[in-house]
């Protein structure tokens, strides 16, 4: 498994597609991560379905552990409170952060044009985001207002 230093724990594992890296799962012990937007110098686009959920799951792809420090408990996305996505995603998977009952705070960009259903699914206390808009369309915007409202 290739290790890289990062700004935080996290643990992914990727697909090299044509138009860059998929992640098909992200695990971390820490209660902030921040995806990074790129992985073997190649952009981050898509966040696979249910890369995101919570407990043991396995996934296709080849593992990349970016670390700043030990591990200090289970990697299992139960206590992440914060999460930043990459700028270069275009596409978000179906239950890509379901049950992730702590997040409260999500970071990303504008770019995702194919969003997945119930992305958002039981994210109970998400209350906070910050969007990097890159005009003013804001249609990044207008999906997860749409997703919580169901909620």
């Amino acid at each position: 498994m290739e290790t890289i230093p990062g700004e935080n724990n996290l643990l992914l594992t990727c697909r090299r597609e044509a138009t860059g890296v998929t992640v098909t799962r992200a695990e971390s012990w820490d209660d902030r991560a921040a995806i990074p937007d790129t992985v073997w110098g190649l952009p981050v686009t898509a966040i696979g379905h249910h890369a995101l959920t919570p407990g043991p799951r396995t996934a296709e792809g080849e593992p990349v552990r970016f670390t700043c420090g030990p591990e200090t408990g289970p990697m299992d996305n139960r206590a992440l409170r914060e999460l930043t996505l990459p700028d270069t995603l275009t596409a978000i998977g179906d239950y890509a952060l379901f049950r992730c009952a702590s997040l409260e705070h999500l970071t990303m960009g504008d770019r995702v044009a194919n969003w997945g259903g119930c992305v958002f699914m039981n994210c109970r206390v998400l209350s906070r985001f910050t969007l990097h808009l890159a005009d003013d369309r804001a249609a990044t915007l207008c999906h997860i207002l749409d997703e919580l409202s169901r909620e």
